[in-house]
């Protein structure tokens, strides 16, 4: 009599799905984060990166590596510095357009909170319109066609 169980109760180990390797440039920020970092915590810091780049989606990729950036931001500003540049580069799950252009959108929002008005910039319908008034006295005998049309 043997002792193995029945084939139905035996359990096979469960396959991981293999994981895409690292793109070089990936390799290349974990190693520049992990020099920045002291020994005990340079290893743990890239497990989770490491994690991240390998996240099902680029959002939440993005969201993993800046939650670990605003960890390290007081302690080691350095190392978080090096997380949070240009890392939406190294994130290469890109499965479509449309999440190629939610990207971009998203990259134009966070840029457009650093662009800087213009000074005086409340005031250019005024100065709109004293230019008009001035090239339209400079002009002589023109008719303007700037009036509102309404078609039937």
């Amino acid at each position: 009599m043997s002792a193995d169980p029945p084939a139905a109760t035996r359990t096979e180990p469960a396959k991981q799905p293999r994981q895409k390797p690292l793109e070089p440039c990936q390799l290349h920020k974990i190693r520049n984060v992990a020099d920045k970092l002291p020994d005990h915590l340079a290893s743990t810091v890239g497990k989770r990166m490491r994690a991240a780049y390998h996240a099902d989606s680029a959002l939440m990729a993005q969201a993993q590596l800046e939650a670990l950036a605003k960890e390290l931001e007081r302690t080691h500003p350095g190392a978080a510095a090096s997380i949070a540049r240009n890392h939406s580069t190294n994130v290469k799950n890109w499965q479509n357009g449309n999440m190629a252009l939610r990207w971009c959108a998203a990259g134009m929002i966070e840029a457009g909170k650093q662009f800087r008005r213009v000074n005086g910039h409340l005031h250019l319908p005024a100065l709109r319109a004293a230019l008009n008034e001035h090239v339209a006295a400079q002009t002589v005998g023109t008719v303007r066609h700037d009036e509102p049309v309404i078609a039937a």
